[in-house]
């Protein structure tokens, strides 16, 4: 457990880096579609939209909201990226425990999931 402790204290770092630089990369590339897509939505407007509407709130919209739609992405694919390598590690750490236990429970778990889902289904209605 101490090796195990030590190499998680070593990986940890770079790994951190990496995810948080592919989650601004990927945020970036997504707000520069999104701000491209939008310009040209933009410009294709008529021109009563633009004397019924003010210059501030159309300048909002492109910055704020674009910028708002970036973070939630950023955050989500943090937060999938976070959930599934806990997983992977909890799924190694079980192996290196029990082996057969470990099989069962990745067997189990998808009808595990499913049942809580349905019948979780069945009491909200």
């Amino acid at each position: 457990m101490g090796i195990m402790l030590v190499f998680f204290l070593v990986l940890r770092p770079p790994v951190e880096y990496y995810r948080q630089y592919y989650a601004q990369w990927t945020g970036s590339k997504v707000l520069f579609d999104i701000r491209e897509k939008l310009f040209s939505h933009i410009q294709k407007l008529s021109l009563r939209y633009y004397a019924n509407t003010r210059t501030g709130e159309i300048i909002s919209r492109v910055i704020n909201d674009v910028e708002q739609t970036k973070e939630f992405v950023i955050t989500g694919l943090m937060n999938i990226w976070l959930d599934m390598m806990t997983v992977l590690i909890v799924i190694a750490i079980m192996c290196t425990l029990d082996l057969k236990l470990t099989i069962v429970s990745v067997i189990i778990f998808p009808l595990y999931a499913f049942a809580v889902k349905y019948f979780y289904g069945r009491t909200a209605s």
